[in-house]
């Protein structure tokens, strides 16, 4: 069926509570009423899976199905348009309009890269494909049934952290809409399956759920290196994909899903990282009770993704200054301070730890040592002192350090 992104989103002007009318929907995609009705055949036959379907009854066509798997044919609809593009901001402009993108796209980075946690640009504008999919159904009157026992315990479950509620608790504001239980935890659930910390902070590791991923994660890397001779077992590689691993589980156990165009390309230059995250996953999947889930292509990708990367940061590793930040506890501000010069220089740099207390700070286990507050004692190898708020001649002092060694 054709399916013009600027017509998916909003309903057609004849639409009502009933249904679409029929003519006045051929007449608006400009197409003959017997095509239509061969494309609603298609499209039924294609959705076959989906639990939804376009029912006639006389001149009025109607979409018969549960909310949840009306938001998931949306999705699905979008995607097959995308192909292997990659889904763009303006993408999500052409098919929500700018004054929804915008305020969600802002909630997102204001909760994530403007205090420091990390987030890549495919879950970024994933989270906010689904965001922007749940506001507009939400506003046109179609809430997800309201199941207070069931989704509505789902925030108490996972243990959502602080950046997910707040994009929530943002989300309704912004939008002026009162999500019931389900649609709020449905919103909570997609940003806690998204987001995660840096590795540059490792603070954010310390749930037991996370801990317990870690340990698993550590005793399955160990088994990568007997079986297949490469080292993955540093804690710089741990702790991020622990998180993700984390946040992976979650979307398998709730049906989340997440796109990466690039898996074709991925899966074609390296078979040999993708057969080692199909074993990683699979461990994984067996460990949590999980044997019977599958991780689709898109999933295993993003763990390809990371073991290219580990490959590359150990090759790298020779040739960089290693930094180590000395930042006492500081109204949280030490948090965003040590990712943004770790982002500002992670191709000069490597970042070899934070610590809080002068004591800890260990000789020769650095290069270029980063702080914002005076010494009391003569340490090891270059010393920065910056502001909590660098300016331009911070960063350039860090920089020229940082290249000198």
């Amino acid at each position: 069926m054709r399916t013009d992104r600027h017509i998916l989103p909003r309903p057609c002007s004849s639409t009502t509570r009933g249904g679409i009318n029929a003519f006045d929907l051929s007449d608006e995609l400009i197409v003959s009423y017997s095509l239509l009705k061969r494309e609603v055949l298609d499209f039924n036959g294609l959705c076959s899976g989906l639990g939804v379907s376009i029912v006639s009854r006389g001149n009025m066509l109607s979409v018969v199905g549960s909310e949840h798997d009306k938001r998931r044919l949306i999705t699905t609809v979008i995607r097959k348009q995308q192909g292997d593009a990659m889904l763009s901001i303006d993408d999500l402009r052409g098919y929500f309009g700018d004054d929804m993108v915008r305020p969600i796209l802002s909630v997102i980075n204001r909760n994530t890269i403007e205090v420091g946690i990390y987030i890549n640009d495919f879950a970024r504008l994933n989270l906010a494909l689904h965001i922007a999919i749940a506001v507009s159904r939400v506003r046109n009157g179609n809430a997800l049934p309201d199941e207070s026992g069931g989704l509505g315990a789902i925030s108490a479950s996972i243990q959502a952290g602080p950046v997910a509620k707040a994009i929530a608790d943002e989300i309704e504001g912004t939008f002026k809409v009162i999500l019931n239980a389900s649609d709020y935890n449905q919103i909570l659930m997609l940003a806690e399956s998204h987001v995660h910390a840096s590795s540059a902070e490792p603070r954010h590791a310390g749930s037991d759920a996370t801990q317990r991923q870690m340990d698993d994660l550590e005793d399955i890397m160990r088994q990568v290196k007997e079986c297949y001779y490469l080292d993955f077992t540093s804690r710089e590689f741990l702790v991020p994909v622990s998180l993700h691993v984390t946040n992976l589980l979650m979307r398998l156990e709730h049906g989340i899903h997440v796109d990466n165009p690039i898996k074709e390309t991925f899966r074609d230059s390296s078979p040999f990282l993708y057969d080692i995250a199909s074993y990683v996953i699979g461990e994984v999947l067996a460990r949590n009770g999980m044997s019977d889930v599958t991780a689709d292509d898109n999933e295993l990708t993003f763990l390809v993704m990371y073991l290219a990367l580990e490959l590359q940061r150990q090759q790298q590793d020779d040739g960089m200054t290693r930094v180590l930040f000395y930042f006492p506890s500081y109204s949280g501000i030490e948090t965003g301070l040590a990712e943004k010069i770790r982002v500002r220089f992670s191709d000069q740099a490597k970042v070899v730890g934070r610590v809080s207390s002068e004591g800890d700070i260990e000789a020769g286990t650095y290069d270029v040592l980063i702080t914002f507050v005076g010494l009391e004692r003569p340490v090891s190898g270059r010393v920065v002192r910056i502001s909590p708020v660098p300016t331009q001649r911070d960063w350039g002092r860090m920089g020229v350090a940082i290249t000198q060694v």
